[in-house]
């Protein structure tokens, strides 16, 4: 990459950071954070398991303790968005680790490329009631993933996502490349996707500009 293009691209990176700020802030009231606590971490779980069984993913005999956990929850950023004490949303994030592959490669056999430079990001929700047509807390979390991912040096994103997650993504203008074939996955096909958030910028700028 010349002298030009890495400014050009290091000049897009900080826009999509003050992008990034700017969506968390007009979340409010709802906070963004990182869970702090074993207590935390496990009404993550507990939620997520919710999440699970209501949508009929898998049966409640699959989780007999009433938590969501894998392997990779140990060493994960789990990101918390709260309504005052009460969590209401949450995603995982997964740092790519020499000695081991993302959640993602393991499940569609699939190795990322460049190695070791793709985040996975992972159990992103929102309680149903905070949901609304601005999806103005879908947009405050994708920011403060954006903006950890950062933290932790990427700039790559990686996500397992449904046909109704893709469609989605495609009406806010956000740019994914499907990376392979689905697999059922929760109990519905799934595909293994980057985020392309450089190009995705158009659409970001465009909701910093239309939102209220």
């Amino acid at each position: 990459m010349n002298k030009m293009a890495t400014t050009e691209r290091q000049s897009t990176l900080t826009l999509i950071d003050q992008i990034g700020q700017e969506l968390i802030r007009r979340a409010a009231p709802i906070r963004f954070e990182l869970a702090a606590t074993d207590a935390e971490r496990t009404a993550i779980y507990r939620l997520r398991y919710q999440v699970v069984v209501s949508q009929g993913w898998a049966s409640p005999k699959m989780f007999p303790e009433g938590i969501e956990r894998d392997e990779y929850d140990d060493q994960a950023i789990q990101i918390v968005g709260k309504n005052q004490a009460t969590i209401i949303a949450t995603a995982r994030l997964v740092l790519p680790c020499a000695d081991r592959p993302l959640p993602i490669e393991t499940t569609f056999s699939i190795n990322l490329e460049p190695r070791g430079a793709v985040v996975d990001c992972s159990r992103l929700l929102i309680v149903p009631r905070y949901r609304d047509p601005t999806h103005r807390v879908l947009w405050g979390l994708l920011g403060k993933i954006w903006m950890q991912v950062r933290a932790a040096g990427y700039t790559q994103v990686s996500g397992t996502f449904s046909e109704k997650i893709l469609e989605l993504y495609n009406q806010l203008g956000i740019t994914i490349q499907i990376l392979g074939d689905p697999q059922i996955v929760w109990g519905e096909p799934r595909y293994p996707c980057l985020v392309d958030v450089l190009a995705s910028l158009p659409a970001l700028q465009k909701q910093i500009e239309t939102s209220h």
